[in-house]
């Protein structure tokens, strides 16, 4: 019923394994959810071990998503494989979570493989509070917190640490060293504005023009 409500109202082709619920208290459970998405809806754009949500009952007669609490465990994301929604207008405003907790996430976007994805976060209407974000890219530790507002045209405003290795993530020359790193990032869109400090014990770069 999930899988044909989302096709028919949203174009968010899902398929989930396993559906189990609660009614007292009102709870839901997805095993193994997946949405498609890139060319034709047949490329996987973001999968789970399992997405559980605690719920109110006003929920069913409200017509908007309000979440006590919703918990990810083992989501992988696939940014290239943008699924093709149809979304109602006022979505960002109807949707909403007290508590977000995301467990063993992975990121795979061109080279970078964004591992170790853990986040604590609340959503407001048009907006994502984000307590604590930790990752992992190879050997190099990130670790974040901020707010992301208004969906449709986002506003950022991040405090980050970064420390570890240089993970290659481009061609050309290798980069070798360890670095820590500690700022803050604003802005939106394509306009970001970064302030913080860097230091390096040793880095160096194999195989450039002098």
């Amino acid at each position: 019923f999930i899988e044909q409500y989302t096709q028919d109202n949203y174009r968010i082709r899902l398929q989930i394994s396993k559906l189990n619920y609660s009614l007292f208290p009102l709870e839901i459970e997805l095993t193994q959810p997946t949405i498609y998405g890139g060319k034709q809806d047949q490329q996987r754009f973001f999968a789970a071990k399992r997405i559980h949500l605690n719920l109110p009952f006003s929920t069913l007669w409200k017509g908007r998503l309000y979440a006590n609490e919703v918990l990810v465990d083992g989501p992988e994301l696939y940014p290239k494989n943008l699924p093709h929604p149809r979304l109602p207008e006022d979505w960002a405003q109807k949707v909403q979570a007290r508590k977000l907790v995301i467990t063993g996430g992975l990121l795979k976007y061109s080279k970078v493989n964004v591992t170790d994805l853990k986040i604590n976060a609340s959503a407001q209407p048009n907006r994502l509070n984000i307590s604590e974000l930790s990752a992992a890219v190879d050997s190099l530790q990130i670790k974040t917190s901020g707010v992301i507002a208004k969906w449709n045209a986002p506003v950022y405003r991040f405090h980050y640490s970064v420390h570890g290795a240089l993970p290659q993530l481009w061609n050309g020359p290798r980069v070798y060293g360890t670095i820590v790193t500690s700022g803050d990032l604003t802005g939106s869109n394509d306009n970001y504005i970064v302030r913080g400090q860097f230091s390096s014990k040793s880095l160096s770069i194999l195989n450039s023009q002098p």
